[in-house]
């Protein structure tokens, strides 16, 4: 077969068989993946594939592995669902095919370490591989799904990387790919909506980190970057909110500015867990990375304590919200409205008047600053108020307590509007 304009196919097989023979394990993932763009969607003959692979008088599996490679890229090519589901099956046979040269590997005076570039490689094929059948297929997640199985195969190679010999240096042995690894995990987790699956993935590479302080430099910055995003937006998910603000945070910091598609991705959910602690983005910053639309009035409205324009904002960009995963979690800044509702309420009557209300807050003063910013009447009735004041004294963000009889809030002379507390 020959590619228009482009290598042939047999000197693309030429090319990778070199450096498998060689054990030469990046050059050979180099060639695979830069012949990605010449596949085409009518090399779908894998038997042909097959002989012309063995042509080479490549032993072994490889023939087949680098037959079904290239099989499954073509096939993934084809739009239609049958295509995808078999891009799928080859992908699997690959995987298998390839787990058996890497435990056999294990034996040899040479080690597998060779193969950590192609396990790292053929991983990330497996994902988006299904990742891709899923979308296409309609599939659900199940515990046959291509992602259940996907994940499968990419957590048997996680704790082997991590457990192999300490005595040798990081990037010298096949623990240099035990972070990439789980950052695949990772994204398959968030992909299947199994998010609670990647917490103990987290608390193995935390706990690594205590071990050894020095381990985590090891790996590339890009996979170090890349963990710190996906273990602070599971942080998020399981609120709690320092070690999110310190992931996303880290990860942000540390993600080199040329990357500015991947610092905005950051920062939108960077941002929305410190709004949750009533931390404000700078407006230069939301115009720098593209966010101001989206979020500027949301800040706005949260800093001033306008419910109505929090709601609208809210409702205005609802589906991007959902789309990114942060609707849920920007609903609860609604508190925050409210209990800066409450503190300007009593800053503007301390400043009328020489009581002191530090002491006490009635609750009809909050009832007509509520209705002043446009609150529906039925949303601001006493009970309803006294019912949000309470939330508020819950979640720490007011200290005092409600006076039922006398219709008031009795504030903390010390601190009635503490400084919000990360958990």
């Amino acid at each position: 077969s020959c590619w228009p304009g482009r290598m042939s196919l047999l000197s693309y097989v030429q090319r990778v068989v070199i450096p498998i023979r060689n054990h030469n394990g990046t050059d050979a993932a180099s060639y695979l993946q830069n012949g990605v763009t010449n596949i085409r969607s009518t090399t779908t003959n894998y038997d042909e594939v097959l002989g012309l692979v063995r042509g080479t008088r490549l032993e072994g599996r490889w023939p087949d592995i680098i037959a079904h490679f290239i099989t499954g890229c073509a096939l993934r090519l084809n739009p239609e669902k049958k295509h995808k589901e078999q891009a799928w099956q080859h992908m699997a046979q690959l995987m298998e095919l390839f787990h058996k040269e890497w435990t056999e590997a294990k034996g040899q005076l040479e080690g597998n370490v060779w193969l950590l570039p192609l396990l790292l490689f053929f991983l990330r094929y497996n994902r988006i591989t299904a990742e891709e059948v899923t979308a296409f297929a309609g599939v659900e997640v199940a515990d046959d799904s291509p992602l259940t199985k996907a994940c499968e195969r990419t957590r048997r190679y996680m704790s082997e990387c991590l457990q192999a010999d300490r005595t040798l240096d990081v990037q010298q042995s096949i623990r240099y790919g035990f972070l990439e690894i789980v950052n695949t995990l990772f994204k398959l987790y968030f992909k299947g909506n199994t998010i609670n699956l990647g917490t103990p993935v987290v608390a193995t590479v935390e706990s690594e980190k205590k071990r050894d302080p020095t381990w985590f430099d090891n790996f590339p910055k890009q996979q170090q970057v890349t963990y710190w995003f996906y273990a602070g937006r599971i942080a998020m998910y399981n609120g709690k909110t320092a070690d999110a603000t310190k992931c996303l945070q880290d990860a942000f910091t540390n993600c080199p500015q040329r990357y500015k598609k991947n610092k905005t991705n950051i920062l939108v959910y960077l941002v929305t867990v410190r709004l949750n602690q009533g931390f404000f983005p700078t407006p230069g910053l939301l115009e720098t990375y593209g966010l101001a639309e989206q979020f500027h009035d949301l800040c706005t409205a949260v800093k001033l304590g306008h419910i109505k324009l929090f709601e609208a904002s809210l409702q205005k960009h609802q589906i991007w919200f959902i789309q990114k995963g942060i609707f849920v979690t920007l609903q609860k800044c609604k508190i925050i409205c409210y209990r800066n509702v409450v503190f300007k309420t009593w800053q503007t009557l301390n400043a009328e008047t020489k009581e002191d209300l530090n002491a006490r807050l009635k609750m009809h003063y909050i009832q007509t600053a509520l209705l002043a910013i446009g609150v529906a009447e039925e949303d601001t009735s006493l009970p309803e108020i006294e019912s949000i004041v309470c939330n508020l004294i819950w979640a720490k963000y007011l200290s005092g307590y409600v006076a039922h009889g006398a219709k008031c809030v009795v504030l903390n002379k010390k601190g009635a509007f503490p400084v919000p507390q990360l958990e």
